[in-house]
């Protein structure tokens, strides 16, 4: 970048005949990086109204930090999400040190539920019970 910023990587993908939408964000999450995962939380989120989407799945297995300003944006994201009807879904590794850090903030689970690849939260789109 000619700022000399770092940025998060994203990518939004529509799947499962528009009853879940993936975001994969790629990078750390930190105070520099913070907007730029935002903004791709809000896209992701926005592409789920647009589908009529059940789950947003925000695949996070190739961020290597999330700092607190990450963990409140999945909580706003998981918010409003609830209120429109779309469930957020974490994708994450089974030792991933971000994994950790949710732990630690106690959300992961009770807020914000976590399975270990992205196949495994679409099975819990309303077309796949889990």
């Amino acid at each position: 970048m000619s700022d000399g910023q770092e940025r998060v990587g994203h990518a939004v993908d529509v799947v499962a005949q528009g009853r879940a939408v993936v975001v994969a964000l790629t990078g750390d999450v930190d105070m520099n990086t913070a907007d730029d995962a935002k903004a791709a939380l809000d896209e992701a989120a926005a592409a789920a109204e647009r589908a009529g989407a059940d789950v947003l799945v925000v695949d996070l297995r190739q961020v290597g930090f999330l700092a607190s300003v990450g963990v409140s944006a999945l909580l706003m994201t998981s918010a409003a999400g609830k209120l429109r009807g779309v469930d957020v879904v974490l994708c994450l590794d089974p030792d991933q040190p971000v994994r950790r850090n949710l732990q630690v903030a106690g959300v992961l689970g009770s807020s914000l539920p976590a399975v270990a690849s992205v196949d495994e939260a679409l099975e819990r789109t309303p077309l796949n019970p889990a």
